[in-house]
């Protein structure tokens, strides 16, 4: 995993959703959920090419926000998301996976990535 040079993400707040509300009360922005990058297992059908999503999330005109890998206990899963295609990172704390549960795996706490892009 290559080191990541930015700071530590942010919790998300209410006050910042609220900044992301238009005057009419609608939330002008996109919600993005791509297949998380896997290492080991396969959770998916296919591969997903995130690159391809990256080039088209840079001609978007609006605002998103993108949740992708995080944290797996206090190891590091993120991807290298250009820096230009958001504004802030929060992490959002996920609980604890039930798959890996299931599998009798251990259960560290999971803290997904946000990406948000404000327009």
């Amino acid at each position: 995993m290559p080191s990541k040079s930015r700071g530590a993400p942010q919790p998300l707040t209410i006050p910042k959703i609220r900044e992301q509300l238009s005057a009419d009360g609608l939330l002008r922005t996109l919600r993005l959920d791509p297949p998380y990058k896997l290492r080991k297992c396969r959770l998916y059908l296919g591969q997903f090419d995130h690159a391809r999503l990256f080039e088209w999330l840079g001609q978007q005109k609006g605002g998103y926000a993108m949740s992708l890998n995080g944290f797996i206990g206090d190891e590091d899963r993120r991807i290298n998301v250009p820096e230009h295609l958001y504004h802030e990172e929060l992490l959002i704390d996920n609980g604890v996976s039930a798959l890996r549960q299931m599998n009798g795996m251990t259960t560290p706490r999971l803290r997904d990535s946000l990406y948000l892009r404000l327009r």
